[in-house]
């Protein structure tokens, strides 16, 4: 084989394999009314009872639109699930991963605007998108010739809100210990301190109750899409309130009152916690810590 026929073969299959992919990523496409970041209600249907919880399921495409991922996350499931097309048997493929691992695959089609999954004979998967823009997936088991609903997930897309407090889930908790006053860097003062830090407004905001001898403040954070940035607002027990810009960084959140104080909330030194610090002579020095456990 000369050099002139072999680059001619290297291109018809270079070629043949672009071609692939173009022919798989159209394919994918199809299925892009279910990527989002999703949040909902479950519904597990037994014989005798029916069980509830929330759920969270993460739609995103991968390897540039070949392949698919849904990551589910519920009290009664926790799956890694991996869809392709082959365009070998013009076929999708779902394959599903759990901690146990992931031997199964299923074979799957787009029918009336849903992808179904066949798992076998009876039983069947349904993904599709409702009206309402809900994201809605169940499984039907054909019973004694009957049709039965196994289990039931609708869920509604998360906003970039909602997205963005989650990223301070580090936050959240019941917390216990100590807080601790500075001067001159020796210990002024120590009292026990309790937080409490929750979600509200359909995880739109969150809500921190801190309560010590030394501070009882009420706080809001929440996040503004149009400044693009986190507020930290304050109501404090004689009345003082306040709303400051916070920066979200590496697992903490930092607050400034000024230019010359800040306030460092998440991950310190290895631990969890508050540090109060000032700016002397271009370092940064600390005058108060809230050192705490989460007992939830």
């Amino acid at each position: 084989m000369n050099y002139k026929t072999l680059t001619i073969l290297l291109l018809l299959l270079s070629f043949n394999l672009h071609a692939q992919k173009e022919i798989e990523k159209e394919a994918m496409s199809k299925l892009s009314f279910l990527i989002g970041d999703w949040k909902g209600k479950t519904k597990i249907f037994s014989k005798d009872s029916i069980k509830t919880g929330e759920v969270h399921e993460k739609v995103k495409y991968l390897l540039g639109g070949e392949l698919m991922s849904i990551e589910v996350k519920s009290p009664f499931v926790h799956l890694n699930t991996i869809i392709r097309y082959s365009v070998k048997d013009s076929t999708y493929y779902y394959h599903p991963f759990s901690k146990t691992g992931g031997d199964n695959f299923y074979k799957g089609r787009i029918e009336d605007g849903k992808f179904v999954v066949t798992i076998d004979d009876n039983y069947k998967v349904f993904f599709e998108k409702t009206k309402n823009g809900e994201f809605h997936e169940y499984g039907e088991r054909i019973i004694n010739g009957n049709k039965k609903i196994t289990f039931e997930d609708l869920l509604e897309p998360i906003s970039l809100r909602q997205q963005k407090m989650k990223e301070l889930d580090f936050l959240i908790g019941e917390w216990v210990g100590t807080s601790t006053l500075y001067e001159n860097g020796e210990i002024k003062k120590q009292v026990p301190s309790f937080n409490k830090a929750s979600y509200g407004v359909k995880d739109n905001i969150i809500i921190i109750d801190s309560n010590s001898e030394m501070s009882r403040i009420h706080t809001v954070i929440y996040y503004d899409e149009k400044d693009e940035t986190y507020y930290f607002q304050y109501f404090s027990a004689s009345g003082r309130n306040k709303k400051l810009p916070a920066e979200h960084r590496e697992g903490q959140l930092i607050v400034k009152t000024d230019n010359e104080t800040r306030y460092i909330f998440g991950k310190i030194d290895g631990g969890h916690g508050e540090v109060g610090e000032k700016l002397i002579n271009g370092k940064w020095v600390k005058f108060y810590e809230d050192r705490v456990v989460n007992t939830n």
